[in-house]
């Protein structure tokens, strides 16, 4: 099953000792159904420097998935209550970025849905601050 949805993202990123950061978009997407799992998918802007970027979450149970292709190339594991470390591959190298999230909730089906994700941030196993993701998916009619 392939959907084209529109898709909201809100995040928040609050570095230590700075006031936080929010970012919100309405961009077009995918939503994708793979057996169990719901995969929602856009193409990232050049508004947020991240031009050349595919990002996709994708919601298994309990758990999600970050996974970033293009210019960008990373995979996150958000598993509440759970520290995961993935490497971060850009175009001068690779960091190992580590995730700890403390709330993972997912209400997703085949029309559309919610995810929300809070996280503390780490780069080379240096604190750098807790990020949040509010995502609003839904399915749009394809007219012909």
């Amino acid at each position: 099953m392939e959907k084209k949805a529109m898709i909201t993202i809100r995040g928040t990123q609050k570095a230590q000792n700075e006031e936080p950061q929010t970012v919100e978009f309405i961009t077009g997407g995918k939503l994708q159904r793979f057996g169990r799992k719901l995969r929602v998918s856009y193409e990232e802007s050049d508004l947020i420097g991240m031009e050349g970027v595919t990002s996709a979450f994708e919601v298994d149970g309990d758990r999600v998935a970050l996974e970033r292709t293009g210019k960008l190339q990373s995979r996150m594991e958000f598993v509440e209550g759970q520290k995961t470390e993935s490497l971060y591959s850009m175009d001068f190298g690779a960091m190992l970025l580590g995730v700890t999230a403390r709330r993972v909730e997912s209400h997703m089906t085949d029309e559309g849905g919610s995810i929300h994700l809070e996280y503390g941030v780490e780069l080379e196993r240096n604190f750098l601050g807790l990020n949040t993701y509010d995502i609003q998916v839904k399915t749009v009619e394809e007219r012909t």
